[in-house]
């Protein structure tokens, strides 16, 4: 994800919910956008990020673990 353009995002998100970004509805786009500021305003570093994330997708669990290859910490997303 080190150069997330346009063509990346779409990919994945297609990958992640079965559809493209474009066939989101307004509301739903909305409420995306709304989460996005959200993090950017109050979380200011990963743990700040993992606390908001945890709190409010409480069926899953966010972490950063070390990564095997870099000096780079990684977020793990587990299922509760």
């Amino acid at each position: 994800m080190m150069n997330f353009n346009g063509a990346e995002v779409r990919k994945e998100f297609k990958e992640a919910f079965g559809k493209d970004i474009s066939e989101l509805s307004v509301p739903q786009v909305r409420w995306l956008t709304k989460v996005i500021k959200h993090c950017r305003g109050r979380c200011r570093n990963n743990a700040a990020l993992n606390n908001y994330l945890n709190q409010n997708f409480t069926g899953h669990t966010f972490r950063d673990v070390q990564g095997k290859d870099d000096d780079f910490a990684h977020l793990e997303i587990t299922q509760k």
